[in-house]
């Protein structure tokens, strides 16, 4: 379905390898830091996957709008760098901040785990 919104074969495989980093860099993060794995983590993983997805097409979009202008793909994709890192950087932002309220109940719930652990 990608394939044929985006009308090209070589995109949407760069969308699927941006979700493939961001997804193991999520669950190394959550490893690392022994945090839990429920229910918070996934919802946490699967926004940090909706950014990323949303961030590409947008910069695809853009690129796409400039080189039909006729600009160079090395200028263009400076300005692409340089005009919507603000927009990310505000999606990115109201992302964390909306997930800030599941963090007391990830710690909860990670706390209760390590106990369980260590009763056992």
């Amino acid at each position: 379905m990608a394939f044929v919104q985006i009308k090209n074969s070589i995109k949407p495989l760069i969308v699927f390898a941006g979700i493939l980093f961001g997804a193991v860099g999520a669950l190394a993060s959550i490893w690392i830091m022994n945090m839990p794995r429920g229910f918070p983590a996934i919802l946490d993983t699967t926004s940090l996957i909706d950014v990323i997805v949303s961030h590409v097409i947008v910069l695809f979009d853009f690129i796409e709008e400039r080189r039909v202008q006729g600009s160079q793909l090395r200028e263009v994709l400076i300005d692409a760098g340089i005009l919507c890192i603000r927009p990310v950087l505000n999606t990115v932002g109201a992302t964390v901040l909306a997930l800030f309220p599941l963090a007391p109940t990830a710690v909860r719930s990670g706390r209760r785990s390590v106990m369980r652990k260590s009763a056992a």
